[in-house]
């Protein structure tokens, strides 16, 4: 990752259902910290409805947003509460991130 930083390449993430610690930074606000990386993730709650902030790559001018796994598949709910409209809304070319299993790829172990 240093070697990515170094070149000006930008590494975006989001939270997996592992990396969440609600009472201690993760690994990922660590690396965040240290400029290494992009979290993504950054929820609002308006009128009852998840609403996503989009991050926009300077360079390419694509605008980045998500959701994170969390434990139990609660990100599924999440994405039933997301304020689509407001992202449908954005203008440009956008990524949409969402780090959960889908359910008909999972395994059956």
């Amino acid at each position: 990752m240093i070697g990515l930083s170094e070149l000006n390449i930008p590494v975006y993430v989001i939270y997996g259902s592992h990396d969440y610690s609600p009472g201690q930074d993760s690994m990922i606000d660590l690396l965040e910290e240290a400029k290494l990386i992009i979290k993504i993730y950054n929820p609002k709650s308006v009128d009852g409805k998840i609403r996503l902030e989009m991050h926009q790559d300077k360079e390419t001018g694509v605008k980045l947003a998500g959701i994170s796994a969390r434990k139990v598949g609660l990100e599924k709910a999440y994405f039933e509460k997301l304020d689509r409209e407001h992202l449908e809304n954005q203008d440009g070319l956008k990524i949409f991130v969402f780090h959960s299993g889908i359910e008909e790829f999972k395994p059956g172990f």
